[in-house]
């Protein structure tokens, strides 16, 4: 291999988060399967077209190397949920939405609000689920695949609250100027910590997750 490679179509991924997926690296030998393997890497981002993911040795016969260029085609990583539904006398909704590609270096660049900063790999999501006045809930996840960017060592941080108040009767539910008998609340928070290791093979990843929460519940 050259002393570089090439990804190319990575319009709203940052290159770098492409790069430090890739096994192949400047001046090893050639070997088709760690390009295989790579294009397995690239496309379990998430961020690109797995179809359209090619990779394009161009041998240089003079100097016996070989550059790798891949060709990507970005496409949509984002989700957003909206559910709702009717049991039990009552309305149940719930609203999400998970941005999978976002840059928090950029977060305070206004000129990078396109509708979020994106292009490095880190993941945001939002959701809120409620049936009225007996049940809310509230959560925030964050995720760092590349802690520090030298290794694939993960950090996620999660904030959630979430309340239930039980009423007597429908009609007690209904009225809403009615306070419930009895009030439940949870709030708390969650620390994980997660790395790749080598055994039994390189696909297989070890966590650890940390959980502090606070439960308060009055009639």
């Amino acid at each position: 291999f050259p002393s570089h490679d090439m990804v190319k179509g990575n319009s709203k991924t940052n290159e770098h988060v492409v790069r430090r997926e890739l096994r192949v690296k400047p001046g090893e030998l050639f070997s088709k399967s760690d390009i295989m393997r790579d294009v397995r890497q690239i496309a379990q981002l998430g961020y690109f077209d797995e179809q359209k993911i090619v990779p394009q040795p161009n041998p240089d016969q003079a100097n016996g190397t070989v550059d790798i260029v891949y060709r990507l085609e970005e496409k949509p990583s984002d989700q957003l949920e909206l559910s709702a539904g009717w049991g039990g006398g009552m309305f149940i909704g719930r609203v999400g939405i998970r941005f999978n590609n976002i840059s928090m270096r950029n977060f305070f660049r206004k000129d990078e609000w396109r509708p979020v900063p994106s292009g490095d790999g880190q993941q945001l999501g939002v959701s809120f689920q409620s049936n009225g006045k007996r049940y809310r809930s509230f959560s925030v996840n964050f995720v760092e695949p590349w802690l520090g960017g030298k290794k694939p060592n993960a950090l996620s941080v999660s904030l959630f609250h979430s309340s239930y108040g039980e009423y007597d009767n429908y009609t007690d539910y209904w009225n809403f100027g009615k306070e419930p008998t009895q009030y439940y609340k949870s709030t708390g928070i969650s620390v994980g910590f997660g790395r790749r290791i080598q055994w039994p093979d390189d696909y297989f990843t070890l966590s650890h997750e940390l959980t502090y929460q606070l439960y308060r519940d009055w009639e």
